[in-house]
């Protein structure tokens, strides 16, 4: 997992409690309360909605988060916040799970191929443009960003205007 923010300049000061990941950036969402599957849900369709992201958004998305909020229950005594920002500039969604916990997510070895845990963080690594983490004075914050997609944008079918360009 790399530690070091997709954010330019400002990229030291990224997720220490209040900051902002970039001069563009907006804070779309910031959960401090019932973290649970439900208002998870409700969080990724909301901030897909804001940015017209299409479903692979929502998955990525989705799925990056589900993973990160299940390590910070079973590994870190559970979430303390989750942050979404858009980031207009880089066509990103930036998602950071808070937790109590200091220390920093090992990296885990290839499980075994019958493994039933372990590949959480890898799932993060392969379906978000980048990832990381920040440790601070109130624990740390496991972030990724995913590249926003867009539907297509969709005409409404050609049909001729009667009696324009009858002769």
């Amino acid at each position: 997992m790399a530690s070091s923010p997709p954010a330019p300049e400002s990229s030291g000061a990224l997720l220490d409690l209040d900051a902002e990941p970039e001069p563009d950036a907006e804070l779309i969402a910031n959960v401090t309360a019932h973290i649970d599957a439900e208002s998870l849900r409700v969080l990724v369709d909301g901030a897909v909605r804001f940015v017209g992201g299409d479903g692979d958004t929502a998955f990525a998305l989705r799925l990056c988060l589900a993973e990160l909020h299940s390590n910070a229950v079973r590994h870190a005594g559970g979430a303390t916040r989750v942050r979404v920002w858009s980031l207009p500039v880089t066509n990103r969604l930036l998602v950071a799970v808070g937790d109590k916990c200091r220390s920093a997510p090992p990296r885990c070895a290839e499980p075994s191929p019958d493994a039933e845990e372990g590949r959480g963080l890898m799932l993060v690594e392969a379906h978000s443009a980048a990832n990381g983490h920040v440790v601070h004075a109130a624990g740390k914050d496991v972030w990724f960003a995913v590249v926003i997609a867009r539907p297509p944008q969709t005409r409404p079918p050609f049909t001729a205007i009667a009696g324009a360009h009858d002769r």
